[in-house]
């Protein structure tokens, strides 16, 4: 219950209805339809994503900072950018190229669940 609670409090801003609220935040409930996203930005990052997979395991999911930790240092210790893995990261998290931090949304949907994400794209 706390994570859902912390994932409506992180969608809520700039939402003006519950019907806003129920849409941007479905991601979070069923898998985006991927027909219409840049599959281009993704093919581009495959290796990179491939690699953030395996090591994704590795991460901790104790709590929102922990995570958002390991994978700052995934970004450092791989001399990446964060646009490298954020923008096709969120892509095939959210199906959308505007949505909540990364670390927020791995840490919501869980590591199970973003591996399953990322699986199906690489």
């Amino acid at each position: 219950m706390i994570k859902q609670m912390r994932y409506l409090i992180l969608m809520r801003e700039g939402v003006k209805t519950l019907i806003e609220l129920i849409e941007i935040s479905e991601f979070f409930y069923t898998v985006p339809d991927y027909k219409e996203i840049n599959r281009s930005m993704i093919e581009e990052s495959k290796n990179i994503l491939e690699n953030f997979k395996a090591d994704l395991d590795s991460f901790s999911f104790q709590s929102h900072e922990a995570l958002e930790g390991d994978i700052k240092n995934y970004i450092k210790d791989n001399d990446l950018k964060f646009p490298q893995i954020g923008k096709p990261l969120r892509i095939i998290l959210s199906g959308r190229e505007n949505a909540p931090s990364i670390s927020e949304l791995i840490y919501l949907l869980g590591k199970e669940e973003t591996n399953i994400r990322i699986a199906s794209f690489i």
